[in-house]
């Protein structure tokens, strides 16, 4: 079953569903740079990579794990305090 149907009745529940649809939307897009499988996109290009000598999964977490959260981080920033209209702005 996907995450959003279990998540779906919590996330209205919340006092402004709105953002934290906007904030679940970032933060699972941001992940799919955490690991080598969590997107196509890293898939076909560590196989491009292959060529010049490859990465595995674990080369490939050692940069995806900080961007992961770097970009996670700074969405969730923007979300929260400069887009208007939302969050604390």
């Amino acid at each position: 079953m996907p995450f959003i149907l279990v998540v779906r009745d919590a996330m209205s529940a919340l006092p402004d569903p709105e953002l934290a649809w906007k904030l679940l939307a970032v933060a699972s897009t941001f992940a799919g740079n955490l690991t080598l499988l969590g997107s196509v996109a890293n898939v076909i290009v560590a196989e491009s990579a292959r060529e010049l000598g490859g990465f595995g999964f674990r080369q490939h977490l050692r940069v995806g794990f900080p961007l992961a959260l770097a970009t996670t981080a700074l969405g969730a920033f923007w979300l929260l305090i400069v887009e208007p209209g939302l969050g604390l702005a």
